[in-house]
């Protein structure tokens, strides 16, 4: 069984509190591409939490973030503002090489190519 945290940013430094309601938890996530016709926002913003056992459906039209939401909570793309948990992982927190570390043990990803 693994133990679940949230982060507590109440006192100066801040400290893990066990959280066993959400295993998905997203504050404000916000994801923008630059391009040449200017900022594209992906995400804006979203807040989402998902509790342990809870069975979740991504749907929306072409277009609508789907995938770069789904690419930040495995943490294939690092949202550009807010947090990202995932089974008590500060997923916005790692560098690329400890979120692929991560990733490689705890998360499984199927790409779709059409």
């Amino acid at each position: 069984m693994h133990n679940h945290y949230r982060l507590s940013t109440t006192a100066q430094n801040p400290i893990l509190q066990p959280e066993e309601e959400n295993i998905i938890e997203l504050r404000r996530v916000t994801k923008q591409y630059a391009g040449p016709a200017g900022t594209f926002t992906a995400l804006d913003e979203i807040d989402l939490q998902v509790q342990k056992g809870e069975f979740v459906g991504v749907v929306g039209k072409s277009g609508s973030g789907k995938s770069t939401l789904l690419n930040v909570l495995t943490g294939i793309d690092r949202a550009s503002a807010g947090e990202v948990y995932v089974a008590g992982t500060a997923v916005h927190n790692l560098s690329q090489n400890r979120s692929a570390i991560w990733r490689g043990q705890n998360v499984g990803v199927v790409f779709q190519f059409f």
